[in-house]
């Protein structure tokens, strides 16, 4: 049996360009106003015309069924037989309104140091890496996507090697040594900091008492603020490469105490690290490969950093 949607996303797909010949004949109970030809799924809807009530039927799905909903009273639902599939498409409409900001925002004749954007980079990695994954179980999905998300994979790249540009490697490698007390923070760390300090501020502490963002001990945002230096040497200019790591990125994650705040579990220098020494990446299985100096494979594949990562032997170079 075909899995059912929700007539709103069949609606939305449609719109998207992507295919729904499958769902064809998929019955929805709507009310028809006769002389405009939109359909409804709300026989109260605002949009059906004062004294004409809509006529009750039972209509086959299709696309020409689709230009005709009402874009009001057609809401999302989520059939439980269709949730997988309903994410899978949700997650992969993201990627393409990502898509189309980004084909909006880079020239690729043009180097963008506006784009030095650690977080937008991974933002866009993650929107990109997600949707493979969700469309992967549906072949008739992933092989309509594939083109689109490949383009999206270039502005990955392209967003790395702009941030490739400015990342002062020396930096990211001064901070191996940094004592224990002044290593970086996760995100979710820094978050949850910056949380107590709101309503500690808002309950006690003047105005003139400066949010975590701006503490020099222990603020991935310093980090990156150093990092990120046009002055900076490129990673040619670094010490030789002498280790090769595979890692397995995580996808971000969504805060339960924060209204659905997203949470990285990598932290910026590990971040920064991967733009700045990426030598290969399989965006599909999210596996990319490093090369690295040893002071930082060292630092990678430490436990305490909980990373899946795994150091590949020299002759796999």
């Amino acid at each position: 049996m075909t899995t059912e949607l929700a007539p709103r996303l069949l609606m939305t797909m449609v719109g998207y360009g992507m295919p729904v010949d499958r769902f064809a004949g998929q019955l929805l109970a709507v009310y028809v106003d006769g002389e405009q030809s939109v359909v409804h799924r709300d026989a109260g809807c605002s949009k059906i015309r004062q004294g004409f009530p809509g006529t009750e039927e039972t209509v086959g799905f299709s696309r020409e069924v689709a230009r005709r909903m009402c874009s009001r009273c057609f809401t999302y639902e989520f059939p439980a037989r269709s949730r997988q599939l309903t994410h899978a498409v949700a997650v992969l409409i993201t990627a393409l309104d990502t898509l189309a900001e980004e084909d909006d925002e880079i020239d690729p004749e043009v180097l963008h140091p506006g784009l030095a954007d650690l977080e937008r980079w991974r933002d866009t990695q993650h929107c990109m890496s997600d949707a493979l994954r969700c469309a992967a179980p549906y072949p008739w999905l992933s092989q309509w996507a594939e083109p689109l998300l490949a383009r999206l994979a270039m502005h990955v790249e392209r967003r790395r090697w702009d941030l490739q540009v400015f990342l002062n490697v020396e930096e990211i490698e001064r901070r191996v040594s940094v004592p224990q007390d002044e290593v970086e923070v996760s995100r979710e760390q820094l978050h949850k900091t910056w949380l107590d300090w709101r309503q500690r501020w808002t309950d006690e502490w003047s105005v003139t008492m400066p949010s975590p963002d701006h503490w020099s001990v222990g603020g991935a945002q310093e980090m990156l603020r150093s990092a990120l230096s046009r002055e900076a040497p490129s990673v040619e200019g670094s010490v030789p490469l002498t280790a090769r790591l595979r890692l397995q990125v995580p996808p971000l994650e969504f805060a339960e105490w924060d209204c659905g705040f997203q949470i990285d579990p990598l932290t910026d220098w590990e971040l920064a690290v991967i733009a700045a020494y990426q030598v290969d990446a399989d965006w599909g299985s999210g596996h990319i490969t490093l090369a690295v100096p040893r002071s930082i494979a060292d630092e990678m594949l430490r436990p305490a950093r909980n990373l899946d990562i795994t150091e590949l032997p020299l002759g796999r170079w």
